[in-house]
């Protein structure tokens, strides 16, 4: 009896090591098949917590480690980073991020200090300190002084190893100046530099009240960025921000506020209509390209012929894009966008490249660039990446009563995003820092 027991056992250890063997065979094996068939796979890794802690590779320290992936990233929370000796975090902030990719091909750092509130205070970059960032903040969680390093370049698409392409300088060193929350003035102690990517502040005022609000608390006239006239509609949404009498844009939108069309008035000439019909995109009546889950279809016109391609994106854990990819044409992925981003979104210079006619605007938080104010366009409201503020008040500022109305993410741009302009709690951003099955508190963190 014991020995049919026990060879019994010993038959279904057998076989059930056999089977495992069968699913490490087979699941190599497709694993394998996917990398021929598929142009990028993406891979996700969590801690304990739920938290995710890489993209791709767990481990960027060398190009050759991404493999075939363009893009690579890890987040840091509770460890320093190598020797760098960075802050850590027990509550779940996050410390430190880097990233890499097929054209970078060397280690991008950034680590991240606190106040606290859990406001950001600090982002230093590594190597050579080139994207450093400080901020400062009043008791209503409005900025009072940001300062910024960037890459001065002198090459529309200089993107490389670090440290080649310009020069290191502080391009940015603002002070700001309120009424209550609303913004009135600010000043750049740094002369303008062309940056290329024309992304920096620009300070066109050197005093006096440089912005302006209705009774709404929404700014209807910002100096610094040559905006004479802003209006309007019932949801605050902006339906005409005019420059001058020759030079405007206008939207059109439901009446529930989806954005249906852009116009852009030049030198008094309508010189772009964009329409938006769900995720179809036409320009000046052209469909351009369709928004699908991780890219989009676009098509270009070739005499009579409506060409068709696929693109890809690469984003991070906040839904940022940062490479844009494609076929080659011969079964390769290749890069034909990447962009990568200061905290509050403004784009670095140095690490942008492109290489298509049709560049993809839809970039930080997956939001669309506005190429006349520079501002994204969240739906409800519209976010400056050069200051980090909203120029709308938050329709649900009493869910947030202790921050400024005007504040983006509380503050925190490493770690929370805003969907639609209206709050943090967003389901989306939560299930994917915290995994699928957990609820999102009524903070939002």
């Amino acid at each position: 009896m014991s020995f049919g027991v026990a060879f019994f056992a010993t038959s279904l250890i057998n076989s059930s090591f056999k089977l495992l063997k069968c699913r490490a065979f087979l699941k190599k094996f497709f694993d394998i098949l996917l990398k021929l068939l598929l142009l990028q796979t993406v891979n996700y890794g969590y801690n304990i917590k739920g938290a995710i802690t890489n993209i791709n590779s767990p481990n960027i320290s060398n190009l050759n480690i991404l493999g075939e992936d363009l893009f690579g990233m890890r987040l840091y929370y509770d460890e320093e980073v190598g020797t760098y000796g960075n802050e850590t975090y027990e509550d779940g902030k996050i410390s430190a991020v880097q990233w890499n990719s097929e054209n970078l091909k060397q280690v991008q750092t950034y680590m991240y200090e606190y106040d606290d509130l859990n406001q950001l205070t600090t982002a230093t970059f590594e190597p050579g300190n080139k994207y450093n960032v400080n901020i400062n903040y009043d008791l209503n969680g409005n900025i009072t002084h940001l300062d910024r390093k960037g890459d001065v370049i002198t090459k529309t698409k200089a993107i490389g190893p670090p440290n080649t392409g310009g020069s290191v300088q502080v391009i940015d060193d603002l002070t700001y100046t309120y009424n209550g929350n609303q913004l009135f003035n600010v000043s750049d102690a740094v002369s303008e530099i062309d940056t290329k990517l024309n992304n920096d502040f620009k300070d066109y005022e050197s005093s006096g009240q440089e912005y302006f609000y209705d009774a709404n608390g929404n700014m209807t006239k910002d100096i610094n960025k040559g905006i004479n006239s802003v209006t309007y509609n019932h949801l605050n949404q902006p339906v005409e921000i005019i420059k001058s009498a020759d030079d405007r844009t206008e939207y059109l939108y439901t009446a529930t506020g989806v954005k249906l069309q852009t116009k852009v008035i030049e030198e008094s000439k309508l010189t772009t209509t964009t329409d938006y019909s769900g995720a179809y995109v036409y320009i000046d009546n052209e469909l351009r390209y369709v928004q699908i889950p991780g890219g989009r279809i676009t098509y270009t016109r070739k005499k009579a012929v409506l060409e068709k391609k696929h693109e890809y994106y690469l984003t991070d854990h906040l839904g940022n894009v940062r490479v844009t990819f494609k076929d080659d044409g011969e079964g390769n992925a290749e890069i034909i966008q990447e962009d990568h981003y200061y905290p509050f979104g403004m784009r670095m210079n140095g690490q942008h490249y492109s290489n298509t006619d049709l560049i993809n605007k839809f970039l930080y938080n997956g939001k669309e660039l506005q190429d006349q104010t520079n501002y994204y366009d969240y739906g409800f409201r519209q976010m400056d990446p050069q200051l980090g503020r909203w120029h709308v008040i938050d329709a649900l500022s009493e869910k947030y009563y202790s921050h400024s109305p005007y504040n983006y993410g509380l503050n925190d741009p490493v770690k929370n995003i805003d969907i639609m302009g209206l709050g943090i709690d967003d389901d989306m951003r939560h299930r994917f820092m915290y995994g699928v099955n957990s609820a999102p508190h009524e903070d939002g963190v």
